[in-house]
């Protein structure tokens, strides 16, 4: 897109009263990869006993103004689309990071039984 073509959609939109924020073109999509690294985070927690579910999703509204707690995102979005977005994102950064949690794993599968 050259920067006219942006300059005339960043234009429409906000004559249609809409923010628009210009982001660079990223594996994950900014607001996907960050919802799902700390849906593998709490996840995380959850496995090794640092709160329950709900605590985990009540601390992260109460604690830094979420709508949602991370496990709420998750199972919302779908665990198994978490699951695809981090191995992806592991396998084109090669970072652990990325590493899905065995949870996750656990999480994906049987949300996959469900659907079948």
């Amino acid at each position: 897109m050259t920067p006219q073509q942006l300059a005339k959609v960043i234009h429409y939109f906000q004559r249609q009263g809409k923010q628009v924020l210009v982001i660079n073109d990223y594996p994950g999509m900014l607001a996907w990869r960050t919802v799902a690294m700390l849906a593998n985070e709490a996840l995380d927690a959850l496995q090794k006993g640092v709160a329950g579910e709900a605590d985990i999703d009540t601390a992260m509204q109460l604690g830094v103004n979420y709508p949602q707690g991370p496990l709420a995102w998750g199972a919302r979005l779908g665990w198994q689309n978490i699951l695809t977005l981090l191995e992806n994102l592991q396998r084109h950064y090669g970072e652990e990071r990325y590493r899905p949690t065995s949870l996750l794993r656990q999480r994906a599968l049987l949300e996959n039984q469900h659907e079948h």
